[in-house]
């Protein structure tokens, strides 16, 4: 109900808002002080700035089922898709990862170290060409977000 109307229905009572007439007052824009027009005024406040942040993977089954129960997470929200990661950007946060193992620093690690990184990071990079194949050939979206990578 947030969503569609941006107020949660019974939230307040009248004494609540009574407590803030004093603060709504300067934003009533010269409508009389009733009931309804707190209640709007404050209202549209709430709903102008508040944010709100919600996370889900898109490819999940969990994700398809809310958007079914709950249209307006669709409709009433902003919906960032995160893509896929270079394989530069991948490489580098796979060599920070193996360096901070802590292993004994030598010069024949370090060559090791960024030859596995690179390896890690094109594995993950032909994953998620081969995920997009899959998708284009069954229309079945499937997701290997990059929180997977940092976690090998």
């Amino acid at each position: 109900v947030i969503l569609n109307h941006g107020e949660v229905p019974g939230l307040h009572q009248k004494d609540d808002l009574e407590l803030l007439h004093e603060d709504l007052a300067p934003f009533l824009e010269g409508a009389p002080p009733t009931h309804d027009t707190l209640l709007k005024c404050y209202t549209d406040r709430v709903r102008d700035n508040l944010h709100i942040v919600l996370h889900f993977s898109s490819g999940s089954a969990i994700f398809k089922e809310r958007v079914r129960q709950f249209p307006a997470l669709v409709k009433c929200c902003t919906i960032n898709v995160i893509h896929n990661w270079p394989e530069e950007a991948l490489r580098v946060t796979a060599s920070e990862k193996l360096e901070a193992l802590q292993r004994p620093k030598h010069a024949a690690h370090d060559r090791v170290r960024e030859k596995v990184a690179a390896h890690a990071a094109k594995i993950h990079t032909i994953v998620q060409n081969l995920n997009q194949n899959y998708s284009a050939e069954t229309g079945r979206c499937v997701v290997v977000p990059p929180v997977h990578f940092m976690q090998f």
